[in-house]
């Protein structure tokens, strides 16, 4: 009987910690905002488990299936986010690898989107440190030896110029510049 009852806590054990673990994860996405959450889905990656340089079928198996729109260069998802929003996301893709996340949000309230926009900017300021602006974007860059090394992360609120509440996210691979030229005289 006493080994039985051993027996009998293992699973139980294994599935408290288990559920404890997955609580955990999603705990880390969820303190930055819950539509936050709902629109990041995963802490792995740059963007919902998706990498720069990743192939198509990386895509859509981290998104679970194909896009409402797909062409060779691109996959396109939309969906709802929060009670009262919608997103877009556009991977685009340059021989065939993943080169550009396009993702843009709206929200019938303005206080809505800037939660979502604050749970972006906390999360890349944790994974990146704090962002820099350029031209009215909040922007970071992947530092060198990373997974992600010379990408560039871009977010802007574009509320305040729109009714639609939106704000918009680019994620795309900036090439590391060669310095600059220096032209020599000709012989």
């Amino acid at each position: 009987m006493r080994r039985y009852l051993l027996l009998m806590r293992s699973p139980i054990f294994s599935s408290v910690i288990i559920i404890l673990f997955l609580g955990a994860c999603q705990g880390r996405l969820s303190k930055y905002g819950e539509e936050f959450a709902e629109l990041m889905q995963e802490n792995d990656g740059l963007f919902r488990g998706v990498n720069i340089g990743d192939t198509r079928e990386q895509v859509v198996q981290a998104e679970g299936g194909e896009g409402a729109e797909n062409t060779d260069q691109q996959l396109v998802y939309e969906g709802p986010v929060g009670e009262a929003g919608t997103y877009t996301i556009r991977y685009t893709f340059e021989n065939d690898h993943l080169f550009e996340i396009l993702v843009e949000a709206s929200f019938e309230q303005t206080e809505n989107g800037r939660k979502m926009l604050l749970g972006f900017r906390n999360y890349f300021n944790d994974q990146y440190g704090p962002y820099g602006k350029e031209a009215g974007y909040l922007v970071w860059k992947t530092p060198a030896g990373a997974v992600n090394q010379d990408v560039t992360i871009e977010m802007t609120d574009e509320s305040e110029y729109t009714e639609l509440k939106q704000w918009s996210l680019s994620i795309y691979h900036q090439a590391p510049s060669a310095g600059p030229v220096v032209n020599e005289p000709a012989l």
